[in-house]
């Protein structure tokens, strides 16, 4: 068997040749390389590159294996190896690979996984690849799951390596032409666990876990092109299930659900799915759904496919609860505002950044359009596009179910740990083509009251995500106090606002990131009013580091005031007014 030569943008794969043995050595030879592999020795001998390379020629030549040099076109010279091992023609072989130390995390590695996992599964006519690492090298593992690889289980003390048992992690990819259905895992629902939904210990409750899951089943068919009204019209009805959970889900955790189609026949699909921690992803609870697919002409093998989720699809589904309602009955705007950040996160999870990665926010721009109670659900759904190298703009909306009005849509401007060049093309969808909205800023206007001192406190453990970075619901937090401590020096205290019937609300929100607050970070947020209409206040808030004053996050806002009763927009009450006649 030949090796062939395989090309991408920055890359070449092609046989080994005796030349290449001197930088084989000196790659590998690193401590590094063979610290993290399951065979490379250390120190790398002169001569074992030679005799390896002949070895790896003759395992061609049985067609047992194929080892591919890499080679970056960019220096001509080859940057790493990448082979696939005990090749069992029709049936499978076994993925493995190392790069130099000076390329790790250039993405070099899954670039050239595509090629290799595309001509096995495509022209070597494979049905499976699998694929180990060290359980301390994660890294190796986030590789294969950017290739499709799904994790299948550890090996415990399964090699010795240098005196000592090791842990491996075993991963495995099925070709789709052996699985006809979509088997691609997908992120379907992000929740954070309310008290109301717990017992008197903080444990969920188990009819919440079922939920979890119905939600993130129906979320898994609206991705695959369901309309929202077949789903309303119980099309879709659960047949069977089988729930089982590894440990307690409690309040105030952050979970996920993960859903995998894993068989399609003409009126019932089975759904594999998973609850986890967010975004740790330790397993919780799983579930084997059997969905009935009623009152319907489609044909599921072939409308069951989600692999173009980076188009707009819906990337969530959101039930509200009592907990969610604000002050004037309705769902507070900052829920909305985490759904979208749950949003942005899927949509990041899709395009292969891992859960605990760095998320970098520039910019964000939130428009309200209708009211959400509790009891009501919503889907999101988003557009994705690439705007530079690592910059990527996020478009959505928020549909509720029942009656698909549009709740809420949104911008957000992020930057994206992602490898792949070719990943993320303009990617703008037609189902977003009506969202008026642009990241343009809100003009600031002249301040007319303020700036006064609306919050003061430090970033807490609990307030950060996994890079340590104030969580975007603990920004919302804070603001939505410095905005009731505005109120409160206005005269339009809770009471106040309860006895005149009214309610007020931002209908536009904008966000500008100078700056991350991380933790321990002590915080003052400044608060300014810049300019009114008849029913509403244009308002801004500064969030500084208490120590220098610079301005780490800037909020403009438009504060809206409603009728309670009508939920009708409402002149500016006259005690406000009469407090900012200046402006």
């Amino acid at each position: 068997m030949n090796v062939p030569t395989l090309e991408s943008e920055r890359l070449i794969l092609r046989g080994l040749v005796e030349t290449d043995a001197h930088e084989v050595q000196r790659l590998a030879g690193a401590f590094e390389i063979a610290d993290t592999t399951l065979n490379i020795p250390h120190p790398y001998e002169d001569g074992l590159a030679e005799s390896w390379i002949k070895g790896q020629q003759e395992t061609a030549r049985l067609g047992k294996g194929l080892a591919f040099a890499i080679v970056l076109k960019s220096e001509n010279r080859l940057v790493g190896v990448m082979s696939l091992m005990g090749i069992e023609t029709g049936h499978q072989a076994e993925l493995g690979y190392w790069v130099g130390l000076p390329y790790w995390g250039s993405g070099i590695c899954t670039e050239a996984g595509h090629l290799v996992v595309d001509y096995a599964l495509g022209d070597l006519g494979l049905l499976r690849l699998y694929a180990r690492h060290l359980s301390r090298n994660p890294s190796s593992g986030r590789v294969l799951k950017k290739l499709g690889f799904e994790f299948e289980g550890s090996q415990h003390a399964q090699i010795r390596k240098w005196d000592k048992l090791e842990d491996v992690e075993l991963y495995g990819l099925i070709s789709a032409k052996h699985i006809k259905s979509e088997t691609i895992t997908h992120l379907v629902a992000l929740n954070i666990i309310q008290s109301e939904e717990c017992d008197g210990s903080g444990e969920a409750f188990p009819h919440i876990i079922s939920r979890l899951f119905e939600d993130g089943a129906m979320t898994f068919f609206s991705m695959c092109g369901w309309s929202k009204q077949e789903i309303v019209d119980r099309s879709l009805q659960i047949a069977s299930s089988l729930i089982k959970s590894s440990q307690v889900c409690r309040v105030n955790h952050s979970v996920a659900v993960y859903c995998k189609l894993m068989q399609s026949q003409a009126d019932l699909a089975i759904l594999d799915m998973r609850l986890v921690s967010w975004p740790e992803n330790d397993s919780i609870a799983t579930a084997k759904f059997q969905i009935s697919m009623l009152k319907s002409e489609r044909q599921p093998a072939d409308d069951l496919c989600v692999a173009n989720t980076g188009n707009s699809n819906t990337i969530l589904m959101r039930r509200f609860t009592a907990r969610h309602r604000g002050q004037a009955g309705h769902i507070n705007i900052q829920h909305f505002a985490q759904s979208a950040d749950d949003a942005c996160r899927s949509v990041a999870s899709l395009l292969g950044v891992a859960p605990a990665d760095r998320l970098l926010t520039f910019k964000e721009k939130i428009r309200f359009r209708a009211e959400m109670h509790p009891g009501d659900c919503a889907f999101v759904r988003c557009a994705v596009e690439r705007q530079a190298h690592d910059r990527w703009l996020i478009s959505g909306e928020m549909v509720r179910l029942h009656d698909e009005a549009l709740v809420c849509q949104f911008q957000r401007l992020m930057e994206l740990p992602i490898d792949e060049p070719d990943v993320g093309t303009a990617r703008q969808s037609p189902l977003l083509d009506k969202l008026e909205l642009t990241l343009n800023d809100i003009p600031p206007g002249e301040i007319v009251w303020g700036p006064r001192e609306t919050y003061r406190g430090t970033v807490e453990p609990m307030e950060v995500n996994s890079d340590q970075n104030l969580s975007t619901r603990a920004l919302w937090d804070k603001m939505t106090r410095a905005l009731w401590s505005v109120q409160n020096a206005l005269g339009a205290s809770r009471d106040k606002m309860r006895e005149e019937k009214l309610a007020a609300g931002a209908s536009m929100f904008q966000l500008q990131f100078h700056e991350a607050a991380r933790l321990g970070t002590p915080l003052v947020i400044r608060s300014s009013i810049c300019g009114r209409s008849d029913s509403s206040l244009r308002m801004q808030h500064q969030v500084c580091d208490a120590r220098d004053n610079s301005v780490r996050i800037e909020a403009r806002y438009v504060l809206t005031f409603f009728n309670r009763k009508t939920g009708k927009r409402s002149p500016i009450p006259s005690f406000i007014a009469e407090k900012i006649s200046d402006v």
